[in-house]
């Protein structure tokens, strides 16, 4: 009998262990791998099966998705679970000969086979398959591409991805497809309501069942529908296309003939025929229609459009043709023509009257001017332009500032909207050619029409030779690192298939254009023309021809530069453009549709880029043309002095723009004696020069010895300018008559070399200046002194630009305040003692507060000297040129909302603004005193003259910081402040990060004036900022008994995973909320609620949650991978619950600036909280044994069972399959019998609630004896119970009797029964 028991125990266990499933870990980096039985791997690496892999049901994989298995002969996944974690990258199983994955199998892994793949029912696959053939199995939801030379789906199928044969292709009722279709035999889409969102092309014959939907464009030989179809895309046969009643086609149709058979059929759109169209009736074409001949039959067949036809169009009973027919013969039997009637004979019961003159052709488009004008914007979505986050153009984060999306990212990041129109094809329509061929793996192939180019196997090569045109049904790719050369040339290809690891380059150097019908669509890791020029590849979409790849340099290693490299183009509002994320892209991106960039991509578009996508697309844009030539010049002048003269290409009407390409001219003084000179003048005659300069200005002298009034003209411009030469002042305010007046003597201020312009200076330094009282010597020409000695000069200062002095502001010559006088007023001066020495120089020293472009004046009134005969004079002059004092210092300050300043903050301190909320600063010009410089701002024509760029963080300060650098943007521009004077404000800023940062104020183009710089610019600190909110972006908690769904109170292994951001108004995370550096983060704690029903405060929700965070802020993140929570019990152990809708949260305990999360949608006793995901079932727990009784001579079993409290009493838990037994912790409390007894048997879980059977016994006393004796299970803490024996003495662990011989029974039993 014992041999027996212990046989049925064995075999019970043996059983139960072969239900257990297994579970398979093959994670990188995580320890030694649990791997499947006769398979190995060597280092963790990939996993070889050398007899096969053979997994049973509920069997588990779970890996990071780098991992291939290697399999010699079939794999059997029989209802397999594969998990890939966090990376989402697919297992890769290898086997050579067939995969069978069996009844729900649910797996992400790309499955490759030598033979066939057959799924079984409901199957859920995230990843590719490819082998000879592949069939489904019904109910399947595959995400992931089907290659196979023959593939059959069946009933109900959804698959998300393309599905390509070389052969053919059978797809069941009601299946949904979103990816393209190609098969060159024959594809049969059988009847039943399915959906297709994707091309379908096949060189042989397409027959579409009744009742499907597909939105994508058809090609094929024969094309056949079944009533009733709709089709929304354009269609290709290069035999006959049969539209069956009821069915409605939006697109255009091309083929050799088409049948569209009567009763309500339609197609919208334009249709051309190689040879017949017949319409039957009530049926039509919503557009234009071209054919040898054209057949509307009786009645009511209609085209809305103009037909043409080159032998003949008839047209039965109630026909109508909306617009233009032309034929050679139209035949008119009771139908109706709109328009006019281009032919030579018209017959029939009511013949048309012919119109023998030629249609007129439509105007022409020009394409290149409708380009250019999207070139400039170089990436844009006609119907929106959408990017993940950390996506950059230019190095600057894309951010949608006013939430309201947009077609295009400008250069500074920001997203705008442009309504531009996109010039057409060329050639407007796909050729139409067919080929069966198979090409793999073929390198060299010449120009020519081509079926399948594929490449397949590990780093394989298939290349053209280019110079020619090539016309191809598809090209293919497998996974396995291949690459593709395209030798220059043009290529019309149908579609585009893509593995992953794939490299398409250009070998040789040239150009390639890419005309794609159907689309272009592949999986990661694929680059195109990676290290060619932009401006040798261009991909032309047609209509519905949409660009989408995956995931760029998912490795992390050995990426190319560039994801893409050249110019995407289509006008079809139906082709999209798509990458994964980590793209980078260079280029254009120029499409009706959408475009879409995944997270952390870039886009290079440079100035140069534009070039090359302008040199793709063979519109290279006309140079920029000169409006005006502007002249600068001084308006009087001593005439021993050269007068500076500054011509000016200006690029539009206020010059604010230059022609910065070769100018040359001839300028003339009409003065005969005038001479030129200067670095830009290449050559003179008399009073004539010629000028060459680029970088739009030239400059020179002018000298007139002789004096009097010279006036300046320029002829022989190359570019001729399209308007007249304008003068202006040498400060450029003020017209002047192009004259300059030379004078005989006079007064002027130079540099200190008495020659030179007076140099540019700093508001509130010193700098020297030198006024001349002289004259020109007649015989040499030369200046010599008017005067000698202390003489009382009257000066004054003339603001040009600006063009009003501020009155609080001193402008000082040798200590003494000059008057200011504004522009073109009656001058006042100030006296000032000066000292002219032999040569008639004196040195002075000026000071000017303010700044902007001035010009001094000065007069001097001399008497008759009758000893040398100079007669009684009151010399004038000016300075030499309008010279330029600029501002001494720039510093930033920002506004609080009362508008005061604002002091920054770093980690102590109230916070300023939440980061990337519109906040107020000024960037404010200085003078050397630390004095605002109040006409800062006032300049002519004064447009947004400062700048502000990030120059570092003040604080926190984070060692590898690369982001913070292109978080400040300006989205308003600078305008003159009403309040701080010498200050622009914008309202307009955002800084997109938390901390403060220290911002560099700065002119536009570093440039006052055109003089250069300010002295000093103060890296000024603004904030602190803080996060706007933090999110919730993944969460997971499961409960400590997983399978079984539910936990006991006190048990710890309650997993909680969960990651928190701190995002910015925008929803970007700030990466600078990162500790320690950024100094009191948040600090969280969960949380815990019943939410049906709500606990209670008595329920001590509060108190009994333990589950201690880890995790820190890095850079913005808050990720708690995994952790053990434990819910305990309350404090009493009065038993309570259960709870079965328990749900945590994270609720922020203290944060410097107050933060909180965007939504606090879970009530806890502790307060709001963020709801995480997942729910927890809590089951107040104990373990019990029951009494055991049996003969002296055999072995006593162990019952035992988990139960839980319902509310109202404890019952079995028959959900605990979870908790583990072992004869280990079996222990004897009391033996007065001295049974020399011991536990044996073997250690399982609990099924439903209750031990095996006969698992855990009482071996039979040796030597043999009766008695009983009190033994314990020394159960886990979570399953001890406060239990009172009869004496009323506690005890934590479940007790019963064991007895062996004659049960003698219990003096408090009255009656007892045998339990069955």
């Amino acid at each position: 009998m014992g041999f027996y028991r212990s046989l049925i125990i064995l075999i019970f266990i043996l059983a139960a262990n072969s239900a257990v499933a297994a579970t398979y870990t093959l994670v990188k980096d995580k320890g030694t791998w649990l791997i499947p039985p006769e398979c190995f791997t060597t280092n963790n690496g990939n996993v070889t099966c050398p007899n096969g892999l053979n997994l049973t049901s509920a069997d588990s994989i779970i890996t990071d998705g780098k991992t291939v298995f290697d399999v010699t002969g079939d794999a059997n996944l029989n209802g397999v679970s594969i998990q890939v974690g966090a990376t989402g990258i697919p297992l890769t199983i290898n086997a050579t000969g067939n995969i069978n994955t069996g009844y729900q199998y649910n797996g992400e892994a790309n499955l490759v086979a030598s033979g066939a793949i057959v799924t079984g029912y409901q199957n859920t696959i995230v990843g590719n398959l490819s082998a000879a053939q592949i069939t489904t199995g019904g109910q399947n939801n595959i995400t992931g591409n089907l290659n196979a030379a023959q593939i059959t789906t069946s009933y109900e199928d959804t698959i998300t991805g393309s599905i390509i044969a070389t052969q053919s292709i059978d797809i069941n009722g009601r299946n949904t497809i979103t990816g393209f279709i190609s098969a060159p035999t024959s594809i049969l889409l059988r009847s039943d309501n399915s959906v297709f969102n994707g091309n379908i092309s096949s060189s042989g014959q397409i027959t579409i069942g009744s009742s499907h939907t597909i939105t994508g464009n058809l090609s094929g030989s024969d094309i056949i529908t079944e009533s009733p179809v709709t089709i929304n895309g354009d269609i290709s046969a290069s035999g006959t296309f049969t539209l069956a009643s009821g069915s409605q086609v939006t697109g255009d149709v091309e083929a050799n003939n088409v049948n569209v058979l009567a009763s309500n059929s339609n197609i919208q759109g334009d249709v051309t025929v190689i040879q017949n169209l017949v319409i039957g009736n009530s049926s039509g074409i919503t557009g234009n229609a071209s054919a040898e001949t054209i057949l509307l039959e009786a009645s009511n067949a209609y085209i809305t459009g103009s037909a043409s036809a080159t032998i003949e169009i008839q047209i039965d009973w109630q026909g109508t043709i909306g617009g233009n027919a032309t034929a050679p013969t139209i035949e008119n039997n009771g139908g109706t023509i709109a328009g006019e009637k281009f032919c030579d004979t018209g017959t029939g019961s009511t013949p048309p009257s012919c119109n023998t003159g030629t249609p007129p052709p439509p105007p022409p488009v020009d394409t290149c001017s409708l380009f250019n004008e999207l070139a400039d914007f170089g990436v844009v979505g006609g119907n929106g332009f959408t990017s993940g986050s950390g996506t950059q153009i230019n190095d600057n984060d894309i951010v949608d500032e006013t939430g309201l999306g947009g077609n295009t990212p400008t250069p500074s990041g920001t997203i705008d909207t442009v309504d531009l129109a996109f010039p057409p094809l060329d050639p407007a329509v796909f050729p139409s050619f067919i080929s069966t061929g198979f090409y793999e793996n073929q390198t060299n192939l010449a120009p020519g029409t081509y079926g399948t180019i594929h490449t397949k196997g590990a780093n394989a090569l298939s290349s053209t030779t280019g110079g020619g045109t090539y016309y191809i049904e598809s090209i293919t790719f497998t996974d396995n690192a291949n690459t593709l050369n395209l030798g220059p040339g043009d290529y019309f290809i149908k579609s585009m298939f893509i593995g992953n690891n794939s490299t398409i380059n250009i070998v040789p150097d040239g150009p390639v254009r890419l005309f794609i019908r159907d689309g272009i669509s592949g999986g990661n890791d694929i680059s195109f023309n990676s290290t060619g020029n932009v401006a040798n590849l261009v991909v032309y979409l047609y209509e519905d021809a949409d660009f989408i790849i995956g995931n760029y340099c998912n490795s992390g290693t050995n990426c190319p530069e560039f994801t893409f490299n050249g110019l995407i183009y289509s006008p079809s509002e139906t082709a999209n453009i798509e990458f994964g994320n980590n793209t980078n892209f260079q280029g254009g991106a120029l499409t009706a549709g959408t475009v879409t960039l995944g997270n952390n991509s870039a886009i290079t578009y440079s100035p140069q880029t534009q070039a090359d996508v302008n040199e793709a697309a063979g519109c290279t844009p006309e140079p920029a043309l000169v409006h005006h030539y502007r002249i600068q010049h001084p308006t009087q002048l001593v005439s021993c002095l050269a007068a500076p003269i500054e011509i000016i290409a200006c690029a539009n009407a206020d010059c604010s723009e230059t022609y910065d390409d070769t100018v040359t001219l001839t300028a003339t003084a009409s003065a005969a004696n005038s001479t030129w000179s200067g670095d830009t003048i290449i050559s003179t005659t008399t009073n004539s020069a010629d000028w060459q300069f680029t970088l739009g200005t030239g400059s020179g002298y002018l000298r007139n010895i002789n004096g009097g009034t010279t006036v300046i003209s320029l002829n022989d411009a190359i570019p001729t300018a399209t308007n007249i030469t304008q003068c202006y002042n040498d400060a450029g305010t003020t017209i002047t008559g192009c004259a300059v007046n030379f004078v005989s003597a006079g007064l002027v201020f130079t540099d200190t070399d008495g020659v030179s312009p007076i140099a540019s200076s700093h508001a509130g330094l010193d700098f020297p200046i030198l006024l001349q009282a002289i004259e020109t010597n007649t015989t040499t020409g030369a200046c010599e002194a008017r005067v000698q000695g202390a003489q009382a000069v009257n000066v004054g200062l003339e603001c040009a630009n600006p063009l009003t002095c501020q009155a609080d502001q001193t402008f000082t010559v040798n200590g003494t305040n000059v008057a200011l006088n504004d522009n073109g007023t009656a001058l006042t001066q100030t006296s000032v003692n000066v000292t002219f020495d032999a040569n008639g120089s004196a040195p002075v020293t000026a000071n000017y507060s303010d700044v902007g472009q001035v010009r001094l004046h000065a007069s001097l009134e001399l008497s008759e000297n009758v000893g040398n005969g100079d007669p009684a004079i009151v010399l004038t002059g000016t300075s030499i040129n309008d010279f330029v004092v600029r501002p001494h210092t720039l510093v930033a300050r920002a506004l609080d909302s009362s508008n005061n300043l604002w002091t920054a903050t770093t980690d102590t301190g109230a916070g300023y603004k939440a980061a990337g909320e519109d906040f107020t600063f000024i960037v404010q010009a200085l003078n050397a005193a630390g004095n605002p410089t109040p006409n800062f701002g006032n300049e002519v024509s004064a447009t947004e003259n400062v700048t502000v760029t990030f120059d570092s963080m003040a604080y926190p300060v984070i060692a590898g910081d690369t982001w913070s650098s292109s978080k400040l943007t300006i989205t308003s521009p600078f305008i003159d402040d009403p309040d701080f004077a010498g200050a622009m404000r914008t309202v307009g800023a955002r800084w997109r990060e938390a901390g403060t940062p220290n911002i560099l104020p700065g002119l536009l183009d570093n440039d006052y004036l055109g003089a250069g710089d300010a002295l000093v610019r103060v890296p000024s600190p603004i904030g602190r900022f803080y996060p706007a909110n933090f999110l919730v972006t993944s969460s997971n908690i499961t409960n400590a008994c997983p399978t079984d769904n539910f936990t006991y109170m006190g048990q710890p292994g309650i997993h909680v995973a969960f990651e928190i951001v701190a995002v910015n108004t925008l929803g970007v995370v700030t990466q600078n909320y990162h500790s320690p550096e950024y100094s009191n983060a948040a600090q969280l704690e969960l949380t815990a609620a019943n939410t049906s029903p709500a606990d209670v405060a008595s329920d001590e929700f509060a108190s009994r949650l333990v589950a201690p965070l880890t995790s820190n802020w890095v850079n913005g993140r808050f990720d708690q991978l995994g952790m053990s929570a434990t819910f305990n019990r309350l404090a009493s152990e009065v038993p309570d619950g259960p709870y079965s809708a328990v749900r945590l949260g994270l609720r922020v305990l203290s944060e410097m600036d107050n933060r909180n999360f965007a939504t606090t949608d879970l009530l806890t006793q502790k307060g709001p909280s963020a709801q995480l995901n997942g729910t927890l079932a809590l089951r107040y727990g104990r373990l019990v044994l029951e009494n055991t009784y049996g003969p002296e001579n055999e072995s006593l079993p162990v019952v035992m069972r988990a139960e839980y409290w319902d509310g109202t009493r404890f019952t079995l838990n028959d959900l605990d399959s979870c908790t583990a037994s072992s004869p280990t912790s079996l222990a004897i409390v009391d033996n007065p019998s001295a049974l020399n007894t011991s536990v044996a048997g073997v250690g399982s879980n609990l099924i439903t609630g209750e031990v095996i059977p006969e698992s855990l016994y009482w071996t039979a006393p040796s030597p043999v004896g009766s008695g009983e004796f009190l033994f314990e299970y020394q159960a886990d803490s979570w399953l001890e119970y406060p239990w009172l024996d009869e004496n009323g003495d506690s005890h934590r662990f479940p007790r019963a009797t064991a007895g062996f011989g004659q049960y003698r029974g219990n003096d408090r039993v009255i009656f007892w029964m045998e339990r069955q």
